[in-house]
C-alpha cells in the first residue's frame, strides 16, 4: 500500500512538472514572437515609444517633499528641542 502511494505520488509530481515545462514552453514561444516582431519593426527603422510614466517632463517639487516629511536640519532641531525640554 506505501508502495502504491508513494508511485502515485511521484506520477502526480512528474505530471505537475511536466504540465509546468508546457507552460514556460508556451510563454517562451509568445515571448519569441513579440521580440521577433519588434526586431522587425526596429529593422524597418521605427522607433519604440517611451511609457508615458518614464517620461518626466520636469522633476518633482522639492518643497513638497519638505512639507510631507520636513527638512533634515528641521528634523534635527526638533529633536535637539526635545531633548533640552527632557533635560529640564
Amino acid at each position: 500500500m506505501l508502495s502504491l502511494a508513494t508511485s502515485a505520488l511521484f506520477a502526480i509530481a512528474a505530471i505537475a512538472a511536466g504540465l509546468v515545462l508546457y507552460d514556460c514552453w508556451l510563454r517562451l514561444r509568445v515571448f519569441f514572437k513579440v521580440l521577433k516582431r519588434e526586431e522587425a519593426l526596429l529593422k524597418a527603422g521605427f522607433v519604440p515609444q517611451s511609457i508615458a510614466k518614464e517620461t518626466r517632463l520636469r522633476r518633482e517639487a522639492r518643497r513638497r517633499s519638505f512639507v510631507l516629511h520636513g527638512h533634515p536640519s528641521v528634523l534635527v532641531r526638533q529633536a535637539e528641542a526635545r531633548s533640552q525640554r527632557a533635560l529640564g
